[in-house]
């Protein structure tokens, strides 16, 4: 079996998920992280509750921006660089 050269990255999921990363990890550091990782996955989960309307937002406009990318411009390749496809 031939190995691909090249690999795609869903860029519009990508980015949602950041920025909800973003919201998630509000207040909590590295050394929280690593010293109480229980806790601080209970806070990431307390930060998504009380940021919950910027969370659905980002949830739709990614929803959205498939949509638009995929149905109405049907273009699934946004861009390329080198080996990698960025689709929507």
């Amino acid at each position: 079996m031939r190995r691909r050269k090249t690999f795609n990255i869903p860029l519009i999921q990508s980015v949602a998920g950041l920025a909800m990363l973003g919201i998630a990890s509000k207040g909590i550091t590295q050394k929280a992280l690593l010293e109480h990782p229980v806790a601080s996955i209970e806070r990431a989960g307390e930060n998504l509750l009380s940021d919950k309307d910027d969370v659905i937002k980002l949830g739709l406009g990614s929803l959205v921006g498939q949509f638009i990318a995929t149905e109405v411009l049907r273009k699934r390749t946004i861009g390329s660089i080198g080996p990698i496809k960025l689709k929507a």
